[in-house]
């Protein structure tokens, strides 16, 4: 079916290419469509149905997107240099992978190093960004981009309740009781700022240790996704370990996009030794 959208898109016009991108450790196929240094990846979605046309179509309203909003606020060299990164990039957390980046080993994840480019004024969806690799700073030491990017991550750390989180989405709180949205128990989202890629926030104990100290409690820390983490106080949850790891398998399996998947099971903070443990 891709080489298929390929051949359809030269015939209207469009140089396009496939090509394999690792995306948080999962390959999936893209297609590279334009011309030029910047160039737009967009993964087709193959729906049950969808024929070729369809397909093409979808692909082409994303690449005119992408025209339209082309006129990028920087320049590559500014954006590679580490003057611009060392305040811009931050700490990130998934499963263990292969590629070859600069990471560190946490628990049975890996943490490793992204740099936010400057913030898309036509797109407040999504946030642009790219990943570290060795020699990319050859003058700066691996020590001090980690420490750069867990400071950084400090600093856009947030901690939520559930019910705020919700809100901020636009839900009153009439709207969550009538829908059984409101939780039984304490539960702590923590992200960061911009909403992607803040489960790296449990790597700070500070904000682990304060939530067990203010509970009285052991932690359970449920992966939602690469993007935020959910907390709850052991001494106030209402079921066993073992069923929410299931509930974590079941979202996993039908509600979270693979290569957004952060565990499939849960971990546990101790607040006298200020570990993590699974």
């Amino acid at each position: 079916m891709i080489n298929k959208v390929i051949n359809e898109l030269g015939k209207r016009g469009y140089k396009a290419e496939t090509k394999v991108i690792s995306k948080n450790g999962i390959e999936k196929s893209g297609i590279i469509i334009g011309e030029g240094t910047i160039r737009p990846i967009i993964y087709p979605s193959f729906k049950d149905g969808a024929s070729v046309n369809d397909i093409v179509e979808e692909i082409i309203e994303s690449y005119k997107q992408f025209e339209r909003s082309k006129n990028f606020p920087f320049s590559l060299h500014q954006v590679m240099s580490w003057d611009y990164a060392k305040d811009h990039m931050t700490l990130c957390l998934r499963r263990k992978t292969k590629e070859p980046i600069l990471k560190r080993g946490f628990l049975d994840l890996e943490m490793y190093v992204r740099v936010l480019l400057p913030e898309d004024k036509c797109n407040h969806d999504s946030v642009s960004s790219y990943v570290v690799k060795p020699g990319f700073f050859p003058d700066v030491e691996e020590e001090e981009i980690f420490n750069r990017a867990f400071q950084n991550l400090k600093k856009e750390a947030m901690v939520n309740d559930m019910v705020k989180t919700m809100m901020e989405i636009g839900l009153s709180m009439e709207q969550i009781q009538s829908m059984g949205l409101m939780p039984a128990i304490p539960m702590i989202v923590i992200r960061n700022k911009t909403k992607y890629y803040g489960a790296s926030a449990i790597c700070d104990m500070e904000i682990l240790g304060g939530l067990a100290s203010d509970y009285e409690s052991n932690l359970l820390i449920i992966p939602s996704s690469i993007h935020e983490c959910i907390v709850i106080p052991i001494n106030q949850l209402d079921m066993e370990v073992e069923q929410v790891t299931e509930m974590v398998k079941a979202a996993n399996a039908t509600k979270i996009p693979e290569e957004e998947i952060l565990s499939d099971h849960v971990y546990i903070f101790d607040k006298e030794n200020r570990k993590i443990t699974w």
